[in-house]
């Protein structure tokens, strides 16, 4: 899954511009075992910043038909929490077909639908160059996985990421990410008891705001002035 923190960058926090920029993975293998109430908690750190970023990941429905998968994490901008439903694509893996987020007490806004169309869970999807086999141990054990390595186009930084997957680590398939710039994201703690967050009313995607209000213009514009006859003068 190349793209999927691509949805978290738009609150442009430091460590979510991290994520995004290395386009953090998810395994296929790794989220097609995990079961329902199956949760992730990674913690990123930056270095000569003191804050700490807490990210879950949590499987909140897992049907035949669909996938629910809820990401909440505390950002310099206050709590983030997404809302994303899946649906299988055989033979490729997973398809995003509905998605909102909400960024601290702002009303929930809907994922455009360009968004979602570029952030499906795939079977093909690669973090980078394969490096080889490596034991790593992170907050929430130690893990056999593969470590890949790979350097971001100039536009994106420069800067080489290395990534250590396993699809023991239910759900994600993450278990450390590493920035050469001093960014650190590893695996602190998993779960099986995730539950459903509920949201508030959503707010359709900006895009869909521009359009709406180009509507509700062009119908202003459209309908005619009405008369107000209580300021008409009185018939003589």
């Amino acid at each position: 899954m190349r793209n999927f923190l691509a949805i978290c960058a738009v609150v442009c926090t430091s460590g979510l511009a991290f994520a995004q920029q290395s386009q953090n993975p998810m395994s296929y293998e790794a989220v097609a075992k995990a079961k329902q109430g199956s949760w992730a908690e990674y913690t990123m750190t930056m270095k000569g910043q003191a804050q700490q970023i807490k990210m879950r990941y949590s499987v909140v429905e897992k049907t035949d038909k669909q996938m629910g998968l809820q990401i909440d994490s505390n950002t310099p901008m206050g709590e983030m929490h997404m809302n994303m439903t899946f649906e299988p694509a055989p033979p490729e893996g997973f398809k995003l077909v509905k998605g909102k987020m909400q960024m601290g007490n702002n009303p929930p806004q809907d994922m455009p639908a360009a968004v979602m169309a570029s952030n499906g869970i795939k079977k093909s999807d690669m973090p980078g160059k394969l490096v080889g086999a490596e034991k790593v141990t992170v907050p929430a054990g130690t893990f056999e996985t593969k470590r890949y390595t790979r350097t971001m186009p100039k536009e994106a930084g420069g800067s080489t990421i290395d990534v250590w997957m396993s699809d023991k680590a239910i759900p994600t398939g993450l278990v450390k990410m590493t920035d050469a710039r001093g960014v650190e994201m590893v695996l602190s703690a998993t779960g099986s008891d995730a539950k459903a967050r509920p949201m508030g009313a959503t707010a359709p995607a900006a895009g869909d705001k521009a359009a709406a209000g180009d509507k509700a213009i062009a119908g202003d514009k459209a309908a005619p002035a009405k008369t107000d006859k209580s300021s008409a003068p009185a018939k003589k």
